[in-house]
């Protein structure tokens, strides 16, 4: 029996990358913007954005630094002025969809992840978030559709949610050879679950696989190794 966690702690792993900002001078209140230490950046990219109001840059920076702060409702706010200034870019909309899922608000993160998804369709971070904030609003199709795009570009972790899926008919028609052939892409990716589940498949039969001993060590072998690279 396999489960799968969603959780907001892989929402904010998914939000890494899109920390990444553009460079920007790091001096006076923009450099002390982009430290994002709490309530002193939030004065400081105050103020730098009243040097520079239209740097997009110091608009999500400041976003964040009012997420360091615990101030949430001025974070969404400030994420959504840079969603209505820059409404074709799909960082803005990412950025406010995580914000959103960080606080658990999940039928509001709903609108700004399908306008992210929109304009970068291909985005693995924002597909993956997207599988998060759809399974927390219970919409398991949309969820299986996003986790098989993300899958079909190569993400190892949807590869597992889109062997789940048609394992357990969620979202899907159940489908077993579909959930073997994803469950064996996903472990040969290095999904260290996966392998687990492979290890189990060939030793007990599970899933359809036919038991094989033999296979069952290989892949219980593999898993050993993968957690002993960590």
């Amino acid at each position: 029996m396999r489960r799968l966690a969603f959780n907001v702690t892989a929402a904010l792993l998914l939000l890494a990358p899109a920390l990444g900002f553009a460079a920007a001078a790091k001096s006076g209140d923009a450099a002390r913007c982009d430290a994002l230490k709490a309530r002193p950046a939030v004065k400081s990219c105050l103020a730098a954005i009243k040097l520079d109001p239209n740097s997009r840059t110091l608009r999500r920076r400041l976003g964040y630094a009012y997420l360091e702060a615990d101030l949430f409702s001025e974070s969404i706010g400030a994420l959504r002025e840079v969603t209505r200034r820059w409404p074709n870019d799909w960082q803005g909309h990412f950025d406010l969809a995580s914000v959103y899922g960080f606080l658990q608000a999940y039928p509001s993160a709903v609108a700004p992840i399908e306008a992210a998804m929109r304009i970068q369709p291909d985005n693995l971070p924002t597909l993956m978030l997207a599988t998060i904030i759809f399974r927390n609003v219970r919409r398991d199709e949309t969820v299986f559709r996003i986790a098989l795009r993300a899958a079909g570009l190569g993400e190892r972790v949807a590869m597992f949610m889109t062997s789940y899926h048609y394992e357990r008919g969620v979202g899907t028609k159940q489908d077993l050879p579909q959930a073997r052939y994803w469950l064996e892409k996903a472990a040969a990716a290095g999904h260290v679950a996966a392998m687990d589940q492979m290890t189990k498949g060939y030793l007990h039969g599970e899933m359809g696989f036919k038991p094989d001993e033999r296979k069952a060590e290989i892949w219980a072998a593999r898993a050993r190794k993968a957690r002993n690279l960590r």
